[in-house]
């Protein structure tokens, strides 16, 4: 219930966070001190920043959690297991944003509607999609590389504007990544099953482009699961924690059965 003692005790915690952050860069940049207690006056003050963020999450509902509270929490969290200097800043970055947080404003602000293009950005860059993007790209490529010789020039130069297609994939919206997939896969259908049908000889091309295929399935696979991660997000919003109806539409596997079936025969 929130009532003036309940304000009054999220105020406390807060009030915590900000003053023990304050104090941890303070010794942080004491070159006064030993090393050794300086590390230990940033960690003592890290953990009671982590453990006041995680008494506020409690008092909240998971749809009232503001993103900077557990993202401090698990930053403080990682930076006391590893002492890592780079979460620093992103310590620093989180500051800023709990310095001036207002409880008030926030859980009486009027509802606003999903943001899902936002949703997705966030969850993309937590996973590894861009990374299997990555080496959808490299598989490409050594399929320009390796078919220089036995592919028609046409061939070559389609297959260099698929290729740009999927460099420029790092960044682009959910839509725009999984249209590129399927036209990436049915050009090489295309090319390498029905309109070149002698490169079934070609042992090694075809290798790679199982590889392509393979690739395609990993970054399909990596796109899934950052559905499900804002699909997750979206149902913890609600009060009840659940949300059935809302993900994005699904048919499975991009690869048909006979494609898939064709790279099989290859492997």
């Amino acid at each position: 219930m929130r009532n003036a003692k309940w304000y009054s005790a999220i105020g406390h915690q807060h009030g915590l966070i900000r003053t023990m952050l304050k104090e941890a860069f303070t010794y942080l940049g004491d070159m006064r001190l030993e090393p050794k207690r300086r590390q230990e006056e940033v960690d003592g003050r890290l953990k009671k920043v982590a453990r006041a963020c995680g008494s506020i999450e409690q008092m909240l509902d998971p749809k009232d959690v503001p993103q900077w509270l557990p993202d401090l929490r698990a930053v403080c969290d990682s930076y006391l297991k590893d002492h890592d200097g780079s979460r620093v800043l992103m310590v620093m970055h989180r500051m800023g944003e709990a310095e001036g947080f207002s409880w008030k404003a926030h859980l009486d602000a009027p509802p606003i509607g999903f943001d899902f293009d936002a949703l997705f950005e966030k969850y993309r860059k937590e996973g590894n999609l861009d990374l299997a993007l990555g080496e959808l790209v490299g598989c490409i490529q050594a399929v320009i590389e390796e078919g220089g010789k036995d592919l028609r020039q046409k061939a070559i130069e389609d297959l260099t504007v698929i290729l740009e297609t999927a460099r420029g994939l790092q960044g682009q919206s959910r839509t725009s990544i999984e249209s590129a997939l399927q036209v990436i896969w049915s050009f090489f259908k295309l090319v390498f099953f029905a309109v070149n049908p002698e490169l079934a000889t070609l042992h090694k091309m075809l290798d790679l482009v199982g590889e392509v295929g393979a690739a395609i399935l990993k970054a399909d696979d990596e796109l899934r699961r950052v559905d499900e991660k804002v699909k997750r997000d979206v149902g913890a919003r609600f009060v009840s924690g659940q949300v059935k109806a809302l993900t994005y539409s699904s048919e499975g596997s991009i690869l048909p059965d006979s494609a898939q079936g064709r790279l099989d025969a290859t492997a």
